[in-house]
């Protein structure tokens, strides 16, 4: 929040103040951000004044996120048409980990991460889910995974290992191809 806070008030002022009229909610004012993190200064301002609704042409206050969702995507390429690899490796750069103090003893963790990153920690999040499945286990499955990312990073810093081989569909198209899954350290 703090980041996306930020970059409102020093790059997309536009949005900001859209976001303060009512123009758009914050899902839309987030959605800008995230889609214009890696634009340049000159195609975030491009695809900022393509996109917001003007006061005197609202019929309906907000638009959908559907919508909005499709017009700021086309805006995006038109502003800046590098190649989606080169796009992907921008926004690679900006990959992290951030924890964030919640409210009656809990926090939030979230990481924009690359695709096959992102699908690493969720077939290992889903397959210590399973793992800690305990017989007539009260807690939903949305618990588990959450409960199995707790509990493998704990193993980690622990020493321990599960033991358990986990070959998400990456990386199983990966060896059916003769190569390897792609390595995170």
């Amino acid at each position: 929040r703090i980041r996306t806070a930020g970059e409102l008030v020093h790059c997309l002022p536009d949005t900001l103040t859209a976001l303060e009229e009512g123009r758009l909610t914050a899902r839309h004012a987030n959605e800008v951000v995230d889609t214009v993190r890696s634009l340049d200064d000159e195609a975030r301002h491009k695809v900022e004044q393509a996109v917001l609704p003007e006061p005197e042409q609202i019929t309906d206050p907000v638009p959908t996120m559907a919508a909005f969702h499709r017009r700021l995507r086309r805006e995006s390429v038109k502003a800046d048409p590098r190649s989606a690899e080169e796009k992907a490796t921008r926004a690679a750069e900006d990959r992290d980990v951030w924890m964030l103090p919640g409210q009656n003893g809990m926090s939030y963790v979230g990481a924009p991460l690359p695709a096959e990153g992102a699908e690493t920690v969720g077939a290992a999040v889903d397959a210590k889910a399973e793992e800690i499945k305990l017989d007539d286990d009260p807690r939903t499955k949305a618990q588990r995974r959450a409960d199995g990312l707790v509990q493998l990073c704990a193993d980690y810093l622990n020493g321990l290992r599960s033991g358990v081989k986990i070959k998400n569909d990456a990386e199983a198209a990966a060896t059916r191809a003769g190569t390897q899954a792609p390595r995170y350290h």
